[in-house]
């Protein structure tokens, strides 16, 4: 449903996974998995797949986007699935 893109800073990411959460109103999660140590800086463009939008949202103005500037230094390690958690 979602669509992310590392736009600028450590773009070394193997694989992005954007996911709804089940049971919840709205919620998705989005994975960004480096499978390496340090990871730096970097921005990501989440915004919803144009390749959706005739499908779920036709008629709707869907260009808006977030862009978030992250520092993984200050994520929280989330143990159970080896990777780091951000909530907005």
């Amino acid at each position: 449903m979602l669509s992310a893109k590392i736009i600028s800073g450590d773009a070394s990411a193997v694989s992005i996974i954007a996911s709804y959460i089940p049971t919840s109103s709205f919620s998705f999660s989005v994975l960004i998995d480096f499978q390496r140590e340090p990871i730096g800086l970097f921005t990501v463009r989440i915004g919803i797949n144009p390749q959706l939008a005739s499908k779920y949202f036709s008629g709707v103005d869907i260009s808006s986007s977030i862009t978030l500037d992250v520092n993984p230094a200050l994520l929280n390690l989330d143990s159970s699935a080896l990777s780091s958690n951000i909530n907005l």
